[in-house]
């Protein structure tokens, strides 16, 4: 069928026009009219306005052409002419976007523009969703309120990367106050180096309040089983008293900071005796109550020969009034009533070095000397 002239023209002015004003609205200005009115009538500003038609002041006059919006996103969908009943149709997609419905009952003193704001809706929406004609509303009327519906932000998803020097097991830690690497390093037996390459942080990352990963204790290498039943059985001694002072240290340091008091009994308060007893018994160890009675179970060791673990006494007023537990490096972990806390203080200290009383050993050293032959066979 061949379409007729007039026809022709209409489907070429459709196209020109939908490609040319179908992305733009104009409004011609009227008597009266100002950029403030216009840009409240089309849900725009007054600044947009002037970007879009290039003003430099506020200023303009009836019967001006105005661009109010350029609507960049709609599409041209289809276009579609109808001979046989002589009628032209455009179709145009525009991006599906949801809606929230609310409703909204009008008090006094409320007007369009103020509810527009309120809700982030535009005026000329409020009036098509609720059929109105003009702008007036009244007390008590219920309005109809769709507003657009926020479209989630979606996180992207990453896989971290593992901490160098972790197990599959981890052990975190939590720095407290007083806290040092070193201290840390020593409870779990191992480096300052080897927790700050596992943590990928330096010196002056390491602060109150932190959690850190532990790294895995590498275990300890076995002795080779020349030497006979009697070599194996003094390696599996020395392996069990490590693993016990571990326990024995990794418990004093859970301790760290806790109030100090005279009597305490290790759940709010502790005391320095109080301290070793409740350490100790998590190793199978009963010990007495007080310092003094204390200094006389185990094995008396020279200063030089003390193991980590191992009981430092202190004099107090005479006789044997004070007791810690040794952590390596001179240094031991104590319940101080001077500092009114359980501490880490040094023996070297002046105090610690005028009034140390003597070391006590209630666990087999770590190293074993076993004879074999003329030969001194050291297992470590």
């Amino acid at each position: 069928m061949r379409i007729r002239y007039p026809y022709l023209l209409a489907i070429i002015f459709l196209c020109t026009y939908l490609f040319s004003e179908g992305t733009t609205q104009y409004h011609y200005v009227k008597k009266g009219e100002t950029l403030s009115s216009i840009a409240r009538r089309y849900d725009t500003t007054v600044k947009e306005i002037k970007r879009l038609n290039n003003l430099s002041s506020s200023s303009i006059q009836p019967k001006q052409k105005l661009i109010v919006k350029k609507i960049e996103e709609v599409k041209i969908a289809k276009a579609s002419v109808s001979t046989s009943k002589g009628n032209i149709s455009a179709k145009r997609s525009v991006p599906a976007r949801s809606y929230k419905t609310m409703y909204y009952t009008v008090k006094k003193g409320d007007t369009l523009e103020k509810i527009s704001k309120r809700y982030n809706v535009s005026i000329s929406m409020i009036k098509r969703t609720n059929n109105l004609k003009g702008s007036t509303i009244r007390i008590g009327q219920t309005l109809k309120i769709n507003t657009p519906e926020k479209i989630p932000i979606v996180p992207e998803v990453t896989t971290p990367l593992p901490i160098v020097g972790t197990s599959t097991e981890k052990i975190y830690y939590k720095v407290k106050k007083g806290d040092t690497l070193e201290s840390i390093a020593a409870q779990y037996n191992i480096t300052p180096e080897q927790l700050k390459e596992a943590n990928l942080m330096s010196d002056s990352d390491f602060k109150e309040g932190i959690t850190i990963v532990i790294p895995s204790v590498h275990p300890v290498e076995e002795v080779s089983s020349a030497g006979g039943d009697e070599i194996a059985k003094e390696t599996e001694i020395a392996k069990e008293s490590r693993t016990l002072r571990d326990i024995i240290l990794k418990e004093s340091f859970n301790f760290l900071n806790m109030p100090y008091k005279l009597g305490g009994t290790g759940n709010s308060y502790i005391d320095c005796s109080t301290l070793v007893r409740r350490v100790y018994e998590k190793v199978g160890i009963k010990l007495p109550n007080t310092s003094y009675q204390q200094f006389k179970e185990g094995q008396p060791i020279k200063k030089e020969e003390m193991e980590e673990g191992d009981l430092v006494f202190f004099y107090r007023n005479g006789s044997v009034g004070h007791v810690g537990i040794y952590i390596g490096d001179n240094l031991f972990i104590h319940a101080s009533s001077n500092e009114k806390k359980v501490t880490i203080a040094s023996l070297e200290s002046s105090y610690f070095k005028r009034h140390f009383a003597g070391a006590r050993r209630l666990l087999p050293p770590k190293t074993f000397f076993v004879k074999k032959g003329e030969e001194d066979v050291v297992s470590k």
